[in-house]
């Protein structure tokens, strides 16, 4: 938590090889997930693909954490298929909005503004009554894909909601005059 992550992995890395110890699978995704933050995706990426063999009952806890790795590495298809087991996992827990938006993320990447936009219409979707929705994002993509009078709708969704950041609502009046 203080940032000292070289320290920590040299802490984790014994205590995730013994297996008889009563931490060890704790430390295992704590010491992938200090990989991570290291940005030392291969080590990463081992210590979790390890870690969902160890627990395959809790392999949905690395899901996102190895699309993430697999992402920067370039493999982008593994990387959706991993967001996309997250999020049948996840239905509606609290992990489910950071799973869309990485999600959407990779194919506003690959400037597929249609598979982003049906991720922004799923996650709407599936999102409680009462909850903020990611409007601003898919109106943006439909802006994007060129699809002018969705993105207006969408933008005057922004606009005419009380409850809307004033930036959020700023920047939907610029695209709409747009």
């Amino acid at each position: 938590k203080m940032g000292l992550l070289s320290p920590a992995a040299q802490l984790l890395r014994p205590i995730a090889a013994n297996y008889k110890h009563p931490v060890s699978d704790e430390a295992l995704f704590q010491l992938g997930q200090v990989f991570l933050q290291m940005e030392e995706g291969e080590n990463a990426r081992i210590a979790f693909e390890q870690y969902q063999r160890r627990l395959p009952k809790d392999h949905h806890r690395v899901l996102s954490s190895l699309g993430d790795i697999y992402f920067r590495q370039g493999k982008i298809e593994k990387a959706i298929l991993l967001y996309q087991a997250g999020l049948r996992h996840y239905k509606n827990g609290p992990e489910q909005d950071a799973i869309y938006l990485q999600l959407a993320n990779i194919h506003r990447f690959r400037n597929d503004f249609e598979n982003e936009i049906a991720v922004y219409l799923k996650w709407i979707k599936d999102i409680p009554k009462g909850a903020t929705r990611p409007y601003l994002k898919l109106a943006d993509a439909y802006f994007q894909a060129g699809q002018y009078s969705e993105a207006a709708s969408a933008y005057r969704l922004i606009v005419h909601n009380p409850k809307e950041e004033r930036t959020a609502i700023e920047w939907a009046q610029l695209r709409l005059a747009t």
